[in-house]
């Protein structure tokens, strides 16, 4: 949560330590899907791949964190970084209703 001030100079808006509560995914150029947690390492998942552009995090009806990660050469992985664990990965991204199949409906 980030709190302001306004009697304060801009440069004192944020209050410090504001951040331990933020988490952030990303992918590495080594090929894994990595949660940070308060800027600390919270968990890694190895890709099937090592060129991903985009990550989208699906809504899940369980406590389950599941992300689509795309690579440059259309190849696609769902993700459960919860379970750690690629659940399926396709060469094309236009088979990515067969990955899903009728959660996407």
């Amino acid at each position: 949560m980030i709190k302001f001030d306004s009697d304060k100079p801009d440069s004192q808006l944020l209050t410090v330590g504001c951040f331990h509560d933020i988490i952030v995914y990303m992918c590495t150029s080594y090929g894994q899907l990595v949660e940070c947690r308060g800027g600390r390492l919270a968990a890694a998942v190895d890709l099937p791949f090592r060129d991903a552009v985009s990550v989208v995090e699906l809504e899940s009806a369980t406590r389950s964190k599941v992300f689509i990660v795309e690579s440059r050469t259309n190849s696609v992985a769902v993700v459960d970084v919860s379970k750690r664990q690629v659940m399926h990965c396709r060469v094309r991204c236009d088979v990515l209703y067969t990955v899903l199949g009728s959660d996407l409906t």
